[in-house]
């Protein structure tokens, strides 16, 4: 299993970040704790979140892979 804590996440790898660890990297800038912790204080974490936190989160995930999307295929996007 891939640790969501280890990817950091950069307008050049956005492509291959999925939801799970876009959490985890949000949690991450808020995280002061040790690192043996982290797992569990991400779980707890993502249990408090609230409905709108989540929403927030997929809305800026989506614009992210959206705009990868559009720099991967331009061609796409042109009118013909």
């Amino acid at each position: 299993m891939q640790n969501i804590f280890l990817v950091r996440i950069t307008k050049n790898n956005m492509k291959d970040v999925t939801f799970e660890n876009f959490l985890g990297e949000k949690h991450s800038e808020q995280y002061f704790g040790l690192d043996d912790d982290m797992p569990d204080d991400f779980s707890d974490w993502l249990c408090q979140l609230d409905p709108q936190e989540i929403i927030d989160y997929a809305e800026i995930y989506g614009a992210h892979r959206f705009n990868e999307g559009k720099k991967e295929a331009p061609h796409l996007l042109t009118n013909q």
